[in-house]
């Protein structure tokens, strides 16, 4: 078990909660229910919020781990979301008649181990399978850096795709699927 024992900030508020390792604090951020969090700058806010993306449960979790030396890696991946992965999915993409759209989607690496914590029921080996690409990230690049990222992986992705779309209608799509999750 790797002990939380640091005096910096995010670390306080998980023990404050009771969290004392950080294989407990990856129990309570898995459990808490899908939401985006009133400011994405601030990842600590899935703590006081009780609520999180995939971007700030992972970034959150990866402030946590350095600040107690906890060798942890934040990862982008990016990954076919379809049906088959995201059944929640599947009334939106067939409203508009598409059967995927790539993801850009945080998870960690812990203990050569993959880890899912957006929602209670994440299964990470569902999802191995549709990884198109995997980077390494830091929790500062979320907040800068990730929505770009994603926007170019998907308009490069359009441009080899047969869907009767632009990239701003696709976005949007996007986005009501987001919104139904």
């Amino acid at each position: 078990m790797n002990k939380l024992n640091s005096t910096s900030r995010n670390t306080v508020l998980a023990t404050e909660l009771g969290i004392q390792t950080f294989e407990e604090l990856l129990v309570f951020l898995k459990a808490l229910p899908y939401g985006r969090n009133k400011n994405r700058k601030d990842l600590s806010l899935v703590l006081t919020e009780k609520q999180g993306t995939c971007s700030s449960k992972h970034g959150f979790a990866k402030l946590v781990a350095d600040e107690n030396n906890i060798n942890c890696k934040l990862l982008c991946v990016m990954y076919n979301l379809n049906v088959q992965n995201t059944p929640q999915a599947t009334a939106i993409y067939e409203k508009y008649g598409i059967k995927e759209t790539p993801e850009a989607h945080c998870i960690l690496e812990f203990e050569e181990k993959l880890y899912d914590l957006t929602f209670p029921e994440s299964n990470i080996e569902e999802l191995i399978p549709d990884i198109i690409q995997r980077k390494e990230v830091s929790p500062s690049w979320l907040e800068k850096d990730k929505i770009q990222y994603h926007q170019s992986f998907m308009k490069e992705w359009l441009r080899h795709q047969s869907v009767n779309y632009t990239f701003d209608e696709v976005w949007k799509i996007r986005e009501e699927m987001i919104q139904s999750l």
